[in-house]
């Protein structure tokens, strides 16, 4: 919505090797300078601030890339716990 992207890529691949998911997100929005935007300071970034603090949760890993006018990159792995 805020990204005013037309175009979103959305891969999931399932790692039976070491039994975890990555989520690939891209998309071509706008982007944001994400120095300035996951200030804690600011209440902006609350939706990635939200989805950080559930993957971390589940014990996972979340990488995010973005930059003006380029869209963002994300990927998430989160692995399985053993029964």
């Amino acid at each position: 919505k805020y990204a005013e992207a037309n175009l979103i890529q959305i891969k999931l691949n399932y790692h039976t090797d070491n039994q975890s998911l990555t989520i690939f997100y891209t998309d071509n929005g706008q982007g944001f300078d994400f120095q300035g935007f996951m200030n804690p300071d600011t209440k902006l970034g609350l939706g990635i601030k939200s989805i950080e603090t559930r993957v971390k949760a589940l014990n996972g890993k979340i990488d995010l890339i973005s930059k003006v006018g380029e869209g963002i990159k994300v990927e998430i792995e989160i692995k399985a716990e053993a029964p």
